[in-house]
C-alpha cells in the first residue's frame, strides 16, 4: 500500500482496493505496519472496524508474529505437566484431536479463528461430560494465548458449558 497507487487513501489509516470497492488498514503499532483487510465494502462499518482493529492491536504483542493454532497447543501442552497423570492423558487427547480434526486445520492463525469453527470443532463430542472437558481444555488453552498477548480476545467466549437435563 503506501507506495501504491492501486489503494486510495479514504482516511487516516482506511484505504480502499478501487477495484474490489474493501476497505483496508494500514496501521502502524510499535515501530511495525500492519495491513488488514476489513473486509466489508461499507464506509461506516469500515470506521468501526476499524477502530476495533486498533484497539485489538494495543492488546497483542506483535513481536509474537502469527502465530498458529498447532504452536499454541504445543505451548500449552508444555504448562499442564504438573497436572495428574490422567488430567494429562485426557488433555493431550483433545490436543491431538485439535491438531487432526480441527474445521480449517491446525495451521490456521489464531486470528483468524472464529466461535463457529470452535462449534465445529465441539460438535464431535456428543456426550455431555467429553463436551464439557473439551471446552475447558480449549477455554485453558486460549487463556494462554489471551494473557500473553498473542491474541486480544479468545474465540470460546460465549461459549456455554453442556448442562444435564
Amino acid at each position: 500500500m503506501g507506495a501504491s497507487s492501486s489503494f486510495e487513501k479514504v482516511g487516516e489509516c482506511l484505504y480502499r482496493n478501487p477495484s474490489s470497492g474493501t476497505y483496508y488498514a494500514l496501521v502502524k503499532v510499535r515501530g511495525k505496519q500492519i495491513k488488514n483487510s476489513l473486509e466489508t465494502k461499507n464506509l461506516p462499518e469500515a470506521r468501526r472496524k476499524l477502530k476495533d482493529f486498533k484497539a485489538d492491536l494495543e492488546r497483542i504483542d506483535t513481536s509474537l508474529g502469527k502465530i498458529t493454532l498447532s504452536q499454541l497447543s504445543d505451548k500449552y501442552e508444555k504448562t499442564i505437566q504438573h497436572l495428574s497423570a490422567s488430567t494429562i492423558t485426557n488433555k493431550t487427547r483433545i490436543l491431538k484431536l485439535v491438531l487432526t480434526e480441527w474445521p480449517g486445520g491446525s495451521d490456521r492463525h489464531l486470528t483468524k479463528i472464529k466461535p463457529s469453527e470452535v462449534g465445529l470443532f465441539l460438535a464431535r463430542y456428543p456426550g455431555i461430560a467429553s463436551y464439557n472437558q473439551a471446552l475447558e481444555t480449549l477455554r485453558a488453552m486460549y487463556s494462554v494465548a489471551t494473557l500473553d498477548g498473542m491474541i486480544p480476545r479468545s474465540p470460546i467466549e460465549g461459549i456455554k458449558r453442556k448442562m444435564s437435563g
